[in-house]
């Protein structure tokens, strides 16, 4: 891939940690196409093979907005909508649909649920582009604050007798995503383990609600397992969440020196 810095009719914004989207729809030959457009304007993309797993991704990892298709899987882009606003962890999250054909009555119950912009196929990269930028990178530079974060840590992840010293790609108040060539099954309890302040561990219960097995060439997401923590008490609850937002606040000091503003070209 070429790395050369030049004119582009999507300039800008490309910061030092790519935003990440989440892409979910039942054409996949049409979301790889627009996967490859999104990184091309600099994005991250993960590909979400239903509405349910859509959430999920967006549970454990450093979402910046989801794009529906109205026609995804398991459940239709109306509902996954409904669920990621009625879910505190997602409700904020920008959400662009995209529709073949929608009908007046899903683009008002779209418009009800708060999602960002209502899209036709063939979407235009152009309008496309604006949508995230003004959702994404809102006027003055401010951007929500969630509570996950890029985390490349070492952690233990025991099944039963067994237990696995893995690497995790980030941390959020619900779960992570640790890196293993062959994942555990969806739906496998385990205990997770891992450092906090002063090297103290810190165990939690969790489940696998994402598994993923080798690198595809456009979405290259590390063959891994997504884990949602189970049955938090208040006070682990409230320990994880000082603890991220600490990590967050140690993040944003350093913020303006990492990120620079870029203009990308099609190779």
């Amino acid at each position: 891939m070429s790395s050369a810095v030049c004119g582009s009719k999507w300039p800008g914004n490309v910061k030092f940690r790519k935003n990440t989207l989440v892409l979910a729809g039942d054409n996949q030959m049409y979301l790889r196409y627009l996967a490859i457009a999104l990184k091309r304007m600099g994005f991250e993309v993960l590909p979400a093979e239903n509405g349910r797993e859509a959430i999920n991704l967006a549970k454990i990892f450093v979402i910046s907005a989801a794009i529906l298709d109205l026609k995804t899987p398991v459940t239709d882009g109306i509902e996954t909508l409904r669920m990621i606003r009625q879910d505190s962890q997602t409700s904020t999250m920008p959400v662009i649909m995209i529709s073949a054909q929608a009908k007046r009555e899903e683009i008002k119950e779209c418009t009800r649920l708060g999602c960002a912009e209502m899209l036709t196929k063939p979407v235009s990269l152009d309008t496309l582009h604006e949508v995230l930028q003004k959702n994404i990178f809102p006027p003055g530079g401010t951007q929500r604050k969630h509570f996950r974060v890029l985390w490349n840590r070492e952690v233990t992840i025991a099944v039963r007798d067994k237990s696995h010293r893995l690497y995790a790609e980030n941390l959020s108040e619900r779960g992570l995503y640790v890196r293993k060539k062959e994942p555990l099954p969806v739906g496998t309890v385990v205990d997770v383990s891992f450092p906090l302040r002063g090297g103290e561990r810190f165990t939690l219960k969790g489940s696998v609600i994402y598994a993923r097995v080798g690198i595809d060439d456009i979405y290259r997401i590390p063959p891994g397992m997504g884990i949602e923590f189970k049955d938090l008490t208040g006070d682990d609850a409230v320990t994880l969440k000082d603890y991220i937002a600490e990590l967050l606040d140690k993040e944003s000091a350093v913020a303006p020196q990492e990120k620079k503003i870029t203009q990308k070209c099609f190779p």
